[in-house]
């Protein structure tokens, strides 16, 4: 895994129940130890919703934020991804009228997206 500083702008792909294959923009407070980093993520609370969530995740949940793509079709079959407080990977199984069907495997769960 690279080596992250204090300040790093990082993605974390989550590997908790239910948030398999989603990721999370996050901000490196510091590496707690060799293969961990305390976390502050951008878009994900507290439970008490009067902060912003940090924790402890290890090396290998965290990567460099990938390069935006504008994309303005979609075929059959495509890998998206889908921004819902993280980012969602899903596949297009249907489209039509400005409408994409969308699914998400690891949570099994389908969306219609308009394009």
């Amino acid at each position: 895994s690279k080596n992250f500083e204090a300040g790093n702008k990082v993605e974390l792909q989550s590997k908790a129940e239910g948030f398999e294959g989603s990721y999370y923009k996050v901000t490196v407070i510091n590496r707690v130890r060799k293969h961990e980093y305390y976390v502050k993520y951008k878009t994900l609370f507290t439970k008490d919703e009067k902060g912003l969530l940090k924790e402890v995740v290890d090396a290998s949940e965290v990567r460099p934020i990938p390069p935006k793509i504008e994309v303005s079709r979609f075929k059959l079959l495509d890998i998206v991804a889908f921004d819902n407080d993280g980012w969602w990977v899903g596949k297009i199984t249907g489209y039509g009228m400005e409408k994409y069907a969308v699914y998400f495997g690891t949570t099994v769960k389908k969306i219609t997206l308009r394009s």
